[in-house]
């Protein structure tokens, strides 16, 4: 009885499609026929003298082939077929222009995107055409061809810099005196300048405490970019594609951790957790970055998403200065976000859980970015500068995890030395060339 369903099914879906099939060639066909048949009702109104354009207007106005009709029409409105041209042409081309321009303002807002990620105005363009105005096609294809673009930019900048040269000079005697002006000015207002550099040397103090560790921990993971070894601030390169770095060799398999990171520029980043296998699923020239595999885990405020190996829709929208707040629970599995110290109430919290979060040999930091955004991360320990929004009790900053590392080497390479110097002593006091009874050969 199951198998004589499934044959009816079978057949009936069969029968389905062939019948479809059927329905779309018949329409063919009638719209063919139609077709012919407003071409044969020109041809004899033109028989009778009636202009093509006073045929084709009254045949569309009478029902497209009825020939007597369509006369008769163009017959009462002899002196007013001109002016019904007119109108009609006239609304074509106000309905053409409104969709032109609903075209170009669609265009422009897919630029003003991928422009507030920090690509030149001329690069996102270009992708825009290249890809049918496909926002994401268009970063995949600006990633992957920025070193050609890179290179084109430098080209068109070396011609323009050899005809500045003469005005430069020019400008270079303007700015003297310009100077010389300017520096009474600022004998003028020297209680606004004074607080202008108290205010300064207190960002260049909070700076300072940025990490005082012996080991730098951030490692690049994938592309290029640039890291400042005093207060762990990243930035992209130009051609460093989307770039990825986090704590790679400090794995973290239980407990608590949490780590921030404040947004010096707020486009594209995607910041968050990898696991050990994640350095063979990034590769920066692609595009791909923390989130973007099955090994990471990556909150984008930029686009609102939530990304493990594909984006879904989460959080909050992020602005420059923000301070995302990183966390991990690796006892219960669980990886949170936090923005400006806020949590569920405004959408962020808990963005993996349960299946999920299943991570391979232990998870550490990693933050993703493209060549034009910045960031700077605060690991927290007794190595770095106090967190933004402390986390709640029993989590721990990651830094406290390098500088537990750190230790547990210094310990061990200690051992060894003392092993080494054992070692070379023995050898000093043996009086034949070569001792193998300990060895395995």
């Amino acid at each position: 009885l199951g198998g004589k369903r499934s044959k009816a099914t079978t057949t009936g879906r069969t029968v389905s499609q062939s019948t479809a099939a059927s329905d779309n060639s018949e329409e063919e066909e009638e719209s063919e026929a139609a077709a012919h048949l407003r071409e044969a009702a020109i041809a004899q109104m033109a028989e009778l003298g009636l202009p093509r354009s006073w045929s084709e207007l009254a045949l569309r106005r009478t029902g497209g082939t009825n020939i007597e009709a369509a006369v008769h029409f163009c017959l009462e409105r002899g002196g007013e077929m001109e002016r019904l041209l007119a109108e009609e042409s006239e609304r074509e081309r106000e309905s053409s222009g409104r969709r032109r321009v609903d075209r170009a303002e669609s265009t422009n807002h897919l630029l003003r995107q991928l422009t507030e990620m920090g690509f030149p105005s001329r690069w996102c363009a270009e992708a825009l055409a290249a890809t049918g105005n496909n926002v994401d096609e268009a970063l995949t294809w600006i990633l992957t061809n920025g070193e050609r673009l890179s290179a084109e930019d430098e080209g068109m900048e070396d011609a323009v810099d050899d005809g500045m040269d003469d005005e430069d000079d020019d400008e270079d005697e303007e700015d003297e005196d310009d100077d010389s002006q300017g520096s009474l000015t600022v004998e003028k207002d020297g209680e606004g300048t004074a607080e202008g550099e108290n205010d300064k040397a207190k960002e260049r103090t909070e700076i300072q405490q940025g990490w005082t560790g012996s080991v730098i921990p951030l490692r690049f993971v994938s592309g290029r970019s640039i890291i400042d070894p005093k207060d762990l601030s990243i930035s992209g390169m130009e051609r460093g594609g989307f770039s990825s770095v986090g704590l790679k060799g400090v794995m973290l398999t239980s407990g608590k951790w949490y780590y921030e990171a404040i947004l010096e520029t707020a486009g594209c980043l995607q910041i968050g957790w990898a696991d050990g296998s994640f350095a063979g699923h990034c590769h920066a020239e692609r595009g791909d970055g923390c989130g973007d595999g099955p090994s990471s885990w990556a909150y984008d405020g930029w686009r609102r998403y939530r990304w493990h190996s594909m984006a879904t829709e989460w959080g909050c929208r992020w602005e420059e200065g923000d301070v995302v707040g990183c966390f991990v629970d690796m006892d219960s599995k669980v990886v949170s976000f936090t923005l400006n110290g806020r949590g569920e109430e405004i959408g962020m919290g808990v963005a993996f859980s349960g299946n999920g979060f299943r991570p391979v040999g232990g998870v550490y930091a990693c933050v993703s970015f493209n060549r034009r955004e910045k960031l700077r991360l605060i690991l927290g320990g007794s190595g770095s500068a106090p967190f933004k929004y402390p986390p709640p009790p029993g989590y721990r900053g990651v830094g406290e995890a390098v500088l537990d590392a750190v230790k547990e080497r210094d310990i061990l390479v200690a051992k060894e030395s003392v092993l080494q110097i054992d070692s070379e002593s023995e050898s000093r006091s043996k009086r034949f060339l070569c001792d193998f009874s300990d060895g395995d050969h």
